[in-house]
């Protein structure tokens, strides 16, 4: 069945779309396709201590044109080990099963949880698979070199910018530990005598030194960590400032196709009216010639009854001429014959 577009289905992608972007989950990311709003390409990193770790996992979104009011279709592109590829997978979230999904739904959590539906046993579901544990490391470990021909995802960039993403918060929680060690000694110290004070202080002088070191390693390690990142963040506000101007020309070009469609019906109703309208005055131009000629026919016919009269009367004549002639002719060799026996 035929559908169109809905302008609220794509607003309400475009939301998703932005907000995804603006602050994306750990590990995953999403690549908009140029063609159409309603296909979203996305990528994650397996979940943790599995048999999924290693991996970097691509696939797409089909949303309906009546989103968020039904569940999107989903397709893995990447062998996993738990997932059948180029193939509409069967969870409850997806189209599928209609009557469990709810419009609360958004790209980040139906990421989330498929993420998690990697660690459940497929059961017989559509899409789903059976492996090994080895099997499934093996998928996790070529997964990593996997570039999508459609929306361009490079899993080996992709893998440089988690691991990025995962020192940085790493090194933020180093940063907060340490913090809070500082704090907890400045309150043991706090409460000690003086002569307690002043062990203290040289027992942990070498600590204090220790940790001032690894402080200015790890300041130096953050500063470049923050270039990168800044490097990162300038690249991504580029990034999404060419996909704003997509979406703002996917927004006006759909805008533009409903418009010249319109058009053109509007025209081919024209192209009709037009044509039934000249039928109607070749109609009319007919009927007021046959009224113009009516009496010309009415005399035409008259004269030729009278000309078939008269050649009808003609051929009686002619005929009944011939008869009498016939007539005559045997009458003369009648008495021709009577006169030879009489004589």
């Amino acid at each position: 069945m035929q559908k169109t577009n809905n302008l609220g289905s794509i607003k309400r992608l475009q939301r998703e779309y932005a907000a995804f972007l603006k602050s994306p989950p750990p590990d995953m990311t999403i690549y908009l396709i140029e063609s159409s709003v309603y296909e979203c390409h996305f990528s994650f990193k397996g979940p943790s201590e599995t048999d999924f770790a290693e991996g970097i996992y691509h696939g797409k979104f089909i949303f309906p044109y009546d989103y968020p009011k039904n569940p999107p279709e989903v397709y893995f592109f990447t062998p996993n080990g738990r997932f059948a590829i180029n193939t509409k997978i069967c969870l409850s979230i997806t189209s599928f099963h209609p009557e469990t999904w709810t419009p609360v739904w958004s790209i980040s959590s139906m990421l989330e949880a498929i993420r998690a539906f990697m660690l459940t046993p497929a059961a017989g579901a559509v899409g789903g698979l059976e492996s090994h544990s080895d099997v499934k490391k093996e998928f996790a470990k070529k997964s990593q070199y996997y570039t999508c021909p459609v929306c361009g995802a490079n899993h080996q960039e992709l893998k440089k910018i988690f691991l990025l993403e995962n020192d940085k918060k790493n090194l933020t929680e180093n940063i907060e530990h340490q913090l809070k060690i500082n704090t907890s000694s400045t309150e043991v110290t706090s409460k000690l005598s003086n002569y307690d004070k002043t062990e203290y202080k040289l027992e942990n002088v070498e600590k204090d030194h220790k940790i001032i070191i690894e402080k200015e390693n790890n300041n130096n390690q953050q500063q470049d960590i923050i270039k990168e990142e800044n490097d990162i963040i300038t690249q991504n506000e580029i990034n999404n400032e060419c996909k704003e101007e997509l979406l703002t020309k996917i927004e006006n070009d759909e805008i533009n196709k409903e418009t010249k469609e319109k058009e053109e019906e509007i025209n081919q109703e024209d192209d009709v009216l037009t044509i039934l309208k000249k039928r109607q005055e070749a109609e009319k131009e007919k009927i007021k010639h046959f009224l113009e000629n009516k009496e010309e026919i009415k005399e035409e016919t008259e004269r030729n009854e009278k000309y078939t009269v008269i050649n009808e009367t003609i051929n009686i004549i002619f005929y009944l001429s011939i008869f009498l002639i016939i007539l005559m002719v045997l009458n003369l060799l009648k008495i021709k014959i009577i006169m030879y026996f009489l004589n």
